[in-house]
């Protein structure tokens, strides 16, 4: 499951804008980052300003930019990284693939 740079919600719809995965709700803002940057004439690069507006917006401890998981079994931590290099992913998208699951579940 791809997600947004942005938000890190699950992509439904998106777009890829430089090679950057964005939902359809956060593509006008990260623009308007592009065009301001732009404006400023530094380098452009979409990836790190979809980064610090994750960071600025998202994030769950805005001092750390980190939510912290206190040490999962050396185990379940080896399975989750085999099985996210086979799925072409990442230990981060399957963990928030996972609460996201979790928390539709829930919410029925």
């Amino acid at each position: 499951m791809k997600l947004c740079s942005a938000c890190q919600k699950p992509l439904q719809g998106g777009l890829v804008m430089g090679g950057t995965p964005l939902c359809r709700e956060c593509e006008p803002d990260i623009r308007d980052l592009v065009k301001q940057t732009r404006d400023t004439g530094k380098p452009v690069n979409i990836a790190h300003i979809a980064r610090r507006y994750f960071k600025k917006n998202h994030a769950w401890d805005k001092t750390t930019d980190t939510f912290p998981l206190s040490s999962p079994p050396g185990e379940l931590w080896a399975w989750l990284e085999v099985h996210a290099k086979q799925e072409g992913s990442n230990v981060r998208e399957i963990i928030l693939k996972a609460l996201y699951e979790y928390q539709s579940r829930q919410s029925e």
